[in-house]
């Protein structure tokens, strides 16, 4: 009868430890779960246009208004990007696109395919000389087309009117006494740019010194392509300028809005279909 009560005491014990074990296994585990993820940030994604655009509103904001926002700016220096700028939304162009920063055309046979983008944003804009950088040698970058949206696509369509609102609103206009210059409507479309800026004691190597980016592509037979335009994509990293700044914006007046333009490297650079997301060329700075 002793030996029996001592093998059930035994027993009594083990179950009762291994469930004690069962219930700090999980505890232990979602302990170690927790610091591992305290220990591991996930990384951040880059900022995409829609993020860029954001910025630069806060920062024209605070410009208009003599706001100083360098210590929220310094925030954002370092940061990955990744910037798409839509073009060519109306087909290919019908003669030399090369009077345009970025353009695309094909040849009479529909088979080879040329894309360009030049860098239309240097040392020499208005906007630039405006923010007195003293010490930058050389700019290179490009304004946004359509900067008031947030997404990189094409702009739809206006939708068309009657034959009779159209010819009314064409009378009414002419009819309207015209505004003195300085009570005309306030500018709707501030520009914005990206731009690389170069000191003297950057290697010039980094430069792309007016060469457009450009590629030409053999076609298939029956291709589709550039049905929704191609998209210049500008992937870096995000750069403070002397002063405290990513994002310079300066304006000529009280009653307009100022133009701003982002510092940034380019590390890599590349053109794509905006449809099939087929990438076309690609440069990378390294």
């Amino acid at each position: 009868m002793t030996m029996f009560c001592a093998t059930l005491l035994v027993l009594s014990g083990c179950k009762a430890s291994e469930q004690a074990n069962n219930e700090a296994a999980p505890q232990n585990a979602a302990a170690s779960a927790e610091n591992i993820a305290a220990s591991v940030p996930l990384p951040q994604p880059p900022m995409d246009r829609a993020a860029l655009l954001e910025a630069v509103a806060n920062a024209r904001s605070a410009a208009a208004a003599g706001a100083d926002d360098r210590q929220a700016q310094q925030q954002l220096d370092g940061k990955e990007f990744e910037l798409r700028i839509r073009f060519g939304c109306g087909g290919p162009a019908s003669g030399s696109t090369k009077a345009l920063p970025l353009g695309w055309s094909l040849d009479q046979k529909g088979s080879v395919l040329r894309v360009h983008a030049t860098p239309n944003l240097s040392k020499d804009d208005p906007a630039i000389g405006a923010m007195g950088l003293q010490d930058i040698e050389a700019v290179e970058g490009f304004w946004l087309e359509r900067p008031w949206m947030f997404q990189a696509t094409c702009p739809a369509k206006p939708a068309a009117l009657a034959v009779g609102q159209a010819q009314g609103n064409s009378a009414a206009a002419a009819a309207a006494p015209k505004e003195p210059a300085d009570q005309q409507p306030i500018p709707t479309a501030p520009k914005v740019g990206i731009a690389q800026f170069f000191t003297a004691s950057d290697p010039r190597t980094a430069r792309r010194d007016d060469r457009p980016y450009e590629a030409v592509k053999k076609l298939d037979s029956g291709a589709v392509i550039g049905q929704q335009g191609f998209d210049l994509v500008l992937s870096g990293r995000l750069r403070m300028l002397a002063g405290g700044r990513v994002i310079r914006c300066v304006s000529s007046s009280p009653d307009t809005a100022p133009a701003c333009v982002v510092a940034a490297t380019f590390d890599h650079v590349w053109i794509e279909d905006a449809a099939s997301k087929e990438r076309i060329a690609d440069w990378s700075s390294s």
